[in-house]
């Protein structure tokens, strides 16, 4: 009797440490799947605000206007003060623009750009005079 009832209580101890294992696991998945859910759901609360987003971005540039000789070059980024947007903060890094052949004598305009993840754009105008290089020789 004393034998049957320690086979019986080794069985019950085999059976429960091997449901425990499985327990955790499903605990830990539930979790995980729960944690996924959760940042899920966060994800489609902030692309519902995106789209619901209709604020443009700031876009200031340090000047409007810069007189250059033939051949200088231009630091494009230099002229950028502030680019932001009201729910995505600092977004200089997305400003574009198109370079000017400074090798050109004339006048040319800068079209900064930029946009948000809600596609709100925002411009600025920039001025470029090219003048003429002088040389002097002796």
């Amino acid at each position: 009797m004393k034998k049957k009832k320690t086979i019986i209580i080794a069985i019950v101890v085999i059976v429960l440490c091997s449901l425990v294992p499985l327990i955790l696991n499903y605990n830990v998945a539930n979790r995980i799947e729960k944690h996924k859910s959760e940042e899920q759901q966060e994800q489609e609360r902030q692309q519902e605000i995106l789209e619901q987003d209709e604020v443009a971005p700031i876009l200031i540039l340090t000047q409007d206007k810069i007189t250059i000789y033939q051949g200088d070059e231009i630091d494009y980024e230099s002229f950028i003060k502030e680019a932001s947007d009201n729910l995505e903060g600092d977004i200089t890094s997305r400003v574009t623009y198109e370079k000017v052949d400074t090798n050109k004598v004339g006048e040319y305009y800068i079209d900064y750009e930029v946009s948000d993840t809600a596609n709100n754009v925002t411009k600025a105008r920039f001025q470029v005079i090219v003048k003429e290089k002088l040389n002097f020789k002796n």
